[in-house]
């Protein structure tokens, strides 16, 4: 059978795509082949995608339903134009591809990639985009004038400058609104600006309502189109700022020529030294120059101590504009002399690009450095001193606690002896002995008993001066409770009411601070022995903004007038019922006062006492 031409088979058009030298596939109802322009285009081989199914859903990922039905519309109407649609391939890129199409059952298909068009076009668009915002939100003008003045562009923001509408500058040429230059001159300085293609200047245009402005003027003259392309600023409110600012600085001079002190300006460019631009205030007075003498110098490092002066140098060259810098160091003088100078100043960032200035005043602290001198011989003289007496209150103390050891040593064997042979008289002649004569050897018994609760007394109080602190966190309620508890086992026939507060805590001795309220709740219970309903309470409170632990009973309570006895070693304010050696608050006082905080007391006689202690936070 001969080959049909005008039908052939899909071997036939399999082949034909193949051949052709762009992108192509071939599809008959589910069936899809391509050519190997195809699989380098996408990425994928023929054994990767084997229907149409898998070619919409590897190129076009999770859209593949949307541009199927794209497709299938097309199939149907025939493929009347061709399709861009984007398509992912296999490592990940995404392409545009144009696709033109013919037939609905067996179709060819023909894959032009234009990513490089899209993306040329959306760049156009970029362009434009960009171009019609600088030219609708630029704050300074924009316009384009062809060679004979004319202006034929203009933005919004020339407009406002000028005061004219865009018709009405459409209308004018340059001459109408140029006053610094005449119509020669400006024809001139058009000519210069066509052979150097650049230019910025100054000049003065005149505005709609006659007035003048100053203007600055960035100019470029475009050859292909034979126009001049400018940016115009309005730059009326600097010139009038630096008229002020110039003014100011003549008022400055005068004024600076008063003081005692002496001010510079400088100013560098890139890693050159500083160099004096203006000096004034009273310069010559403290060095000896003339601000004129020290400006032909170039810099005032000049005058600055050999000895001083890479220190400074170093560090005011290492200022960024916004920093301050100050410092002390010494000049020396025209006549030779020394003097101290208090230099500060600050940087900021010149005019030109890479230029820095350097704003400085100088003040003459001579007397002040020797006023410093010779406090700081005192100080040291007095340093050496107090080292000396602190050297001979070591010692002192080392003697007397080697002392108190002794003493304590050598009274406690006697004590025992004495209370010793005391019991044993009553015991192996109790029944020989007068009433009197045993009444005696008791009362020699409870004092020598009572001599050696005064001698550890006084041995626990030197030992709280000696002892390291170690602080941590205490809880004292739970101290105060086991207190309170040991007291009721010591004492089960009292009836007391405790009343302690939950949660105290305090940095502080654990040990040292155990004997504190040891020592403020036992006077506390002894004090209120002879009260029928004994109450007793351990808190805290706050006395002029400041935290205070609180031990309070209400108990025979005390005089106030002899309130500054309480702490006192040995001092008691009741007589012989209450027992006691008085050296307990003492004791208290020194290790509240070693824990930085402070101890006093309240009360009355009969109405109760109460016992403050404070203890610092950190």
């Amino acid at each position: 059978m001969p080959y049909d031409i005008f039908h052939p088979d899909r071997e036939a058009l399999m082949a034909i795509v193949e051949a052709l030298p762009v992108a192509a596939l071939y599809t008959e109802g589910d069936h899809i082949c391509f050519n190997r322009a195809a699989e380098r285009l996408i990425g994928y081989g023929m054994d990767e995608i084997r229907s149409i199914d898998d070619w919409f859903q590897k190129l076009h990922g999770p859209c593949n339903k949307k541009i199927r039905e794209i497709y299938d519309s097309d199939r149907t109407a025939g493929f009347p134009a061709p399709r861009r649609v984007a398509i992912t391939t296999k490592d990940g890129c995404r392409r545009h591809v144009e696709f033109s199409a013919s037939g609905t059952d067996r179709i060819i298909y023909i894959m032009h990639d234009i990513t490089d068009l899209v993306s040329a076009q959306e760049q156009v668009k970029e362009n434009a985009a960009r171009y019609q915002i600088l030219n609708s939100t630029s704050m300074d003008g924009f316009w384009v004038v062809d060679q004979n003045g004319k202006i034929i562009e203009m933005n919004d923001a020339c407009c406002a400058m000028l005061g004219y509408s865009r018709e009405e500058l459409l209308a004018i040429n340059l001459r109408d609104i140029e006053t610094a230059e005449s119509s020669e001159e400006t024809a001139k300085h058009m000519r210069a600006l066509i052979n150097s293609g650049y230019d910025r200047f100054e000049t003065r245009h005149r505005r709609k309502d006659g007035s003048i402005i100053d203007v600055e003027i960035s100019t470029t003259y475009e050859r292909t189109t034979n126009c001049f392309l400018a940016f115009l600023r309005d730059i009326t409110d600097h010139k009038h700022a630096d008229k002020a600012l110039r003014q100011s600085e003549e008022r400055y001079r005068r004024f600076s020529s008063l003081t005692s002190d002496y001010v510079n300006f400088c100013s560098r460019q890139g890693d050159s030294p500083y160099r004096v631009r203006w000096m004034g205030g009273a310069v010559e007075a403290i060095t000896g120059y003339s601000a004129e003498q020290i400006h032909e110098w170039g810099c005032w490092m000049r005058l600055v101590h050999p000895d001083d002066r890479d220190r400074v140098s170093s560090n005011v060259m290492k200022l960024a504009p916004g920093e301050t810098y100050s410092d002390e160091f010494r000049i020396i003088a025209k006549n030779g002399t020394i003097h101290w100078i208090l230099e500060a100043c600050r940087c900021e960032a010149g005019e030109a690009p890479g230029e820095l200035f350097l704003f400085g005043t100088s003040q003459d602290i001579t007397e002040r450095k020797l006023a410093e001198e010779e406090i700081r011989t005192l100080n040291e003289t007095l340093e050496r001193r107090v080292e000396e007496r602190t050297a001979q209150l070591e010692a002192a103390i080392r003697e007397q606690e080697s002392f108190s050891y002794s003493v304590s040593h050598d009274l406690r064997a006697p004590l025992r002896h004495i209370n010793s042979y005391s019991a044993m008289v009553i015991e192996d002649f109790e029944k020989q002995l007068p009433t009197e004569a045993r009444r005696y050897l008791e009362r020699i018994g409870m004092a020598s008993a009572r001599m050696g609760q005064l001698i550890d007394d006084l041995l626990e109080l030197s030992r709280v001066n000696r002892v390291e602190l170690h602080r941590s966190t205490i809880n004292l309620s739970k101290t105060a409770a086991m207190i309170v508890a040991m007291f009721r086992e010591t004492e089960p026939d009292r009836t007391v009411e405790w009343v302690i507060a939950d949660g105290l805590t305090a940095r502080a001795d654990k040990i040292l601070i155990r004997q504190v309220l040891l020592n403020l709740l036992g006077n506390a219970l002894k004090y209120s022995a002879k009260t029928p309903q004994a109450l007793i309470e351990f808190g805290t409170a706050y006395v002029e903004g400041e935290r205070a632990f609180f031990v309070k009973d209400n108990g025979s309570g005390f005089n106030m007038a002899y309130v500054s006895k309480l702490f006192r070693p040995f001092q008691r304010l009741h007589g012989s019922e209450f027992q006691g050696t008085g050296i307990g608050l003492a004791t208290v006082k020194r290790i509240i006062e070693r824990h930085g905080g402070r101890v006093w007391a309240e009360g009355s006689v009969d109405a109760g006492a109460t016992f403050y202690f404070t203890l610092p936070e950190r």
